[in-house]
């Protein structure tokens, strides 16, 4: 902890628009945990972000698109007495194929990491988050989520998915 303030968690942080994101928070003097599969490419970031903005940084490397992922996130922060104040669930990719043509395994593997990883990162770590004063939550979702994407269907499904949960949520969580 830095400032008083907690930890961002962003999820994909390894590149693309989670690399981006990590940036950015640490360039506001956020300290942020970065939660992606490489290992090696979290600590090549770790090193970046330290070097350049001074902030602590604290990575996790873990496929989430494994269930157990997020209780195993959030059972690490405990241990390590790292409190979560912002979560970022960036993590995901896409499949491009037709439905029928392509992998069936793919596109689970595809809507575990993009749908359920969301909600389990949500309800786990929503515990977390409400121990501070102020918390955030941000759901990266697509352009993909507001209309349907022949040759992405389960894509551009889960990422209307993703935008639908984080409205709901967003109006449960109002005042809090």
């Amino acid at each position: 902890m830095e400032n008083g303030r907690g930890y961002a968690l962003v999820t994909g942080a390894s590149k693309g628009i989670g690399k981006a994101i990590a940036f950015d928070l640490a360039g506001r003097g956020w300290p942020v945990m970065l939660v992606a599969r490489s290992e090696a490419l979290l600590q090549q970031l770790k090193a970046e972000i330290e070097a350049k903005h001074k902030v602590a940084v604290q990575v996790y490397a873990t496929d989430l698109a494994q269930a157990e992922a997020p209780a195993q996130i959030a059972a690490h922060c405990r241990q390590h007495s790292i409190r979560i104040q912002i979560l970022i669930n960036n993590a995901g990719f896409g499949v491009w194929d037709p439905f029928e043509k392509a992998s069936l395994a793919e596109q689970e593997s595809m809507n575990a990491l993009n749908v359920s990883a969301v909600v389990r990162m949500c309800h786990v770590f929503l515990p977390l988050l409400r121990q501070n004063t102020e918390a955030w939550i941000m759901n990266v979702s697509s352009l993909g989520a507001y209309q349907p994407l022949p040759n992405m269907a389960l894509y551009g499904a889960g990422k209307a998915y993703v935008r639908s949960f984080s409205y709901a949520l967003r109006r449960e969580l109002q005042g809090s």
